[in-house]
């Protein structure tokens, strides 16, 4: 069995990169306007952070609360807390929709952080962050804040912790910046037990540096803190070498040392090459001509298990949800794809497990049963209408329908097991649901096709735009 506890191919980043920036970008500063305008909603209070919610949801303030405190124990040993003092908690908003955030943002940096949906405001002390993907309240109510929402807010909250940390925080360089905040979340995660190494939002970062080396377009390690070479790189891309970067410097045994050298150079225009002389003090001289040799090696034994085309796709605790679990959340605009790095290159191959459509405003869940070089074959599950095979090709950038199968009792909002067989007269499909709820359902399809090309490769989970699926113990068999 393929265990998959193990969250923008190719095709799609190019025309995506931009629309994921604006739903699911960081923003590591914004200037001081104004106050922080008042809202009436939940509000939940802990040793550090107070969260504010704009609506009222006393169970969900609770989790945000919880997703920020969880970085503390992770910011401690980073930064040396002990003598913090602080009389009043940092303060984390969360706002339900894309008008309450942006009246926000607005006000305190005149909007300059409309399109980003996340936003740390270092003069009042202040994170704010957009619930995303927005989802329906059921799914809401069942599953509690999306793993993406979660970690926006300690990613953000990790802001806050250096800004009162760091007297010089306004001119850290990008490495910095990012590389604290992104180490930050993802203990975060990982200690609520929503995320690991191989959770597909931390594969993604290998996954785009594993392209960049294959493109000759990472920079040194040198070159990134010393803040060059970075314009050229792309929103994500960005993030990912910077957050890299840090992860290498803080494994070396001095790093702490680092951090506390950093904090005493003041700062002004002339910071970011008093940083690299610090790193060269405090690491050794010959540092950067040894440590870009070892980053780049590490880099390059990386083996992402998931590709992740859109976002997104997030393991759930097991404790709550089971062994297995994964939720995926489409945007209203964008469908949520991603690929498993395991090509399977011989017929036949199986795909099994049980997915459950959530409710939504789109209800559809997809199966990407064969991507290769040329394209992508898709199966379509569409509750109350049928399945439908749809078969992508790159170079014309056709999309085709290979054949529908009519299932009008396809459910939604109950689990369905299902068997899609990849073999050599094409695509077979059965599908089953327990009796409980209601009476048991079961149906198959075969969609034929000559093409054998198309029925190697990887495979993938889709969720149409809009559209929550429920998938649980995939397994994968075949050669």
């Amino acid at each position: 069995m393929l265990a998959l506890a193990c969250l923008p191919i190719r095709f799609a980043r190019s025309h995506c990169a931009v629309a994921l920036a604006a739903l699911t970008g960081f923003a590591a500063n914004a200037a001081a306007q104004s106050e922080v305008p008042e809202v009436s909603g939940s509000r939940a209070v802990g040793e550090h952070f107070a969260v504010q919610l704009d609506w009222e949801a006393p169970e969900l303030a609770d989790q945000a609360l919880e997703a920020v405190e969880a970085l503390w124990p992770a910011a401690d040993e980073l930064y040396d807390l002990e003598d913090w003092e602080r009389d009043t908690p940092l303060v984390v908003h969360l706002y339900a929709g894309q008008e309450a955030y942006a009246r926000a943002d607005a006000k305190l940096t005149g909007g300059s952080f409309a399109q980003n949906g996340a936003f740390a405001h270092f003069s009042t002390r202040s994170a704010h962050v957009l619930l995303a993907p927005a989802v329906d309240p059921a799914v809401l109510e069942r599953f509690g804040l999306p793993n993406m929402t979660r970690r926006l807010l300690a990613h953000e909250a990790a802001h806050l912790v250096r800004y009162e940390r760091y007297p010089n925080h306004a001119w850290h360089p990008d490495w910095f910046v990012h590389g604290t905040a992104g180490r930050l979340d993802q203990a975060a995660m990982e200690a609520l037990g929503r995320s690991d190494e191989q959770d597909p939002w931390e594969q993604q970062r290998w996954v785009r540096l594993g392209q960049l080396i294959g493109s000759a377009k990472l920079p040194s390690l040198e070159d990134v803190l010393a803040g060059t070479r970075l314009d050229g790189l792309g929103f994500y891309e960005r993030y990912s070498v910077c957050e890299a970067a840090f992860a290498h410097v803080a494994d070396h045994k001095r790093a702490p040392k680092l951090w506390a050298e950093i904090r005493r150079l003041g700062g002004g225009s002339e910071f970011q090459s008093k940083v690299v002389e610090a790193v060269e003090g405090v690491l050794g001289k010959r540092y950067f001509k040894q440590a870009d040799k070892a980053w780049r090696k590490a880099l390059s034994k990386r083996e992402p298990v998931w590709d992740e085309v859109l976002r997104h796709l997030s393991p759930l605790p097991a404790d709550e949800f089971g062994e297995d679990a994964w939720l995926q959340l489409a945007f209203p605009g964008f469908n949520a794809i991603a690929l498993r790095n395991q090509r399977l290159k011989k017929l036949p191959w199986t795909l099994s497990g049980t997915l459950e459509v959530l409710p939504g405003t789109g209800q559809q869940a997809n199966l990407i049963v064969a991507e290769n070089s040329e394209g992508f074959t898709s199966l379509a599950w569409t509750p109350g209408q049928g399945l439908t095979l749809f078969r992508y090709t790159r170079a014309s950038n056709q999309w085709d329908r290979i054949g529908f199968s009519a299932a009008g009792d396809l459910p939604a909002g109950r689990a369905v097991e299902f068997e899609v067989e990849l073999n050599e007269i094409g695509v077979a499909v059965t599908w089953t649901t327990a009796s409980g709820a209601g009476d048991a359902l079961a149906g198959e399809a075969l969609f034929e096709f000559d093409e054998p090309a198309w029925r190697v490769g990887r495979w993938g989970l889709g969720a149409q735009a809009g559209s929550a699926v429920l998938w649980r113990g995939l397994e994968v068999r075949g050669r």
